[in-house]
């Protein structure tokens, strides 16, 4: 079995790189920048063929894509539809929970309407269908809750909620009402080799189930830094509820998939281990 996997240079794609060249498979790492072992394209349209494709090739920063916009939202279907015309028999597509919005309090099951509202939506929400739809194709989505780990972007709020640990003072956040689903990073890799050497279709979420909100991830790492005297304080706390958490059953009954790490202990491991600057 040949496995392709795009993206492969990025936070996800590494870790889900990694966890499948242990396996007894042929896997293709294929990305834009060089990196060790790399296949390495000007464009995705140029992916080699496999027999299962994992793409994880699309840009995760929700404002960089909407600021891009249109022109976003046509190359994105283009790389589609040439990575499906390499006729894999399987394709996995790292999608997004943010499809469900935030709006209601409810864990969001795979069946749950989706909200096509911006760039960034309408892309997962395309790549989601064509995945599904293509004749010829066995497709599975993933759409994934928060992923934290080591490696992973400066700009979201555990970065930041990091970045002041260790410290003096009020730890200060943007917003501390909104409740998300935080899940480890090499929990979501596991996620995905085990639904690329499946055989279930469709839509699956791939999460906790558990609801934490800003204020509970601020206090928590800083309880787990020893710090936990420190207050947070929101500095524009807005009115409106903010909720995303996901319903992974259906996962587990296909994959036989759960997440293992709890928050705690991902976090433990991040305030432990030295950024890369550190001598």
């Amino acid at each position: 079995m040949r496995v392709v996997v795009t993206g492969a240079s990025g936070f996800l794609g590494q870790a889900v790189l990694n966890r499948l060249v242990n396996l007894d498979v042929q896997v293709i790492g294929v990305a834009r920048r060089p990196g060790p072992g790399l296949h390495v394209v000007a464009h995705y349209g140029q992916t080699p063929p496999g027999d299962v494709l994992v793409h994880l090739a699309q840009t995760s920063d929700r404002h960089v894509v909407n600021a891009i916009g249109a022109a976003h939202e046509v190359e994105a279907d283009a790389t589609m539809g040439a990575l499906l015309a390499t006729r894999p028999a399987r394709v996995v597509f790292g999608s997004s929970a943010v499809l469900y919005g935030d709006g209601t309090n409810h864990r969001h099951g795979p069946d749950d309407p989706v909200h096509e509202i911006d760039s960034y939506t309408r892309i997962k929400a395309a790549c989601e269908r064509r995945v599904l739809e293509t004749p010829g194709v066995a497709g599975s989505v993933a759409r994934m809750v928060n992923l934290y780990g080591p490696g992973m972007a400066h700009g979201n709020v555990l970065s930041h909620v990091l970045a002041q640990i260790p410290g003096s003072g009020a730890l200060r956040v943007f917003d501390d009402g909104p409740v998300r689903d935080f899940l480890w990073i090499e929990d979501a890799a596991q996620a995905l080799v085990q639904m690329a050497l499946g055989q279930a279709c469709g839509v699956f979420n791939v999460g906790t189930g558990h609801a934490t909100s800003i204020r509970q991830l601020a206090l928590t790492a800083l309880a787990t830094a020893g710090q936990a005297e420190r207050a947070v304080y929101a500095t524009q706390r807005s009115a409106r509820p903010s909720h995303l958490v996901v319903d992974p059953s259906r996962t587990h009954q296909a994959f036989a998939w759960s997440a293992t790490t709890p928050l705690t202990s991902g976090l433990r491991q991040l305030l432990l281990t030295p950024s890369p600057s550190t001598p």
